[in-house]
């Protein structure tokens, strides 16, 4: 009898832990506006992608297309190191096109966001969290 006290109060109180987890996974502010939004794997479409990007923009209901090498759900699939301070870091990264910034609702809190202007931004720009840019601001 004891024995069945403990595992049913052990189960209510994984019961309430597991509820408390999906409420906040379900509410927890991921830093994009993931609604509206649909991933379609590039490699389907990387070689025809800019043919392909402006016959779904001809539709009104569709603000905005991006492309990435990933989607921010997934894995990063690259990893660069550098090292900042005299230690090695490792950086997951990821490659984007100009409007991903804009199409999946990032905040930018200093600097610019990518721009279809400036031919620099087409290979080799880089935009960085704030926990990089603390490591790269450490002392």
């Amino acid at each position: 009898m004891v024995f069945q006290f403990i595992i049913s109060i052990s189960l209510i109180i994984c019961t309430i832990t597991i509820t408390k987890q999906v409420r906040y996974l379900k509410t927890k502010d991921v830093g994009f506006d993931k609604e509206n939004l649909i991933y379609c794997a590039r490699s389907k479409v990387s070689k025809k992608y800019d043919t392909f990007k402006q016959k779904l923009l001809q539709n009104p209901n569709i603000l905005k297309i991006s492309s990435s090498n990933t989607s921010l759900a997934r894995n990063f699939p690259m990893t660069n190191n550098c090292v900042i301070n005299n230690k090695e870091r490792a950086f997951y990264t990821m490659t984007v096109d100009q409007d991903f910034v804009q199409t999946m609702g990032l905040k930018i809190i200093e600097g610019r966001d990518f721009s279809w202007d400036i031919s620099t931004d087409q290979y080799g720009a880089m935009i960085i969290n704030e926990t990089a840019a603390r490591l790269f601001i450490q002392n």
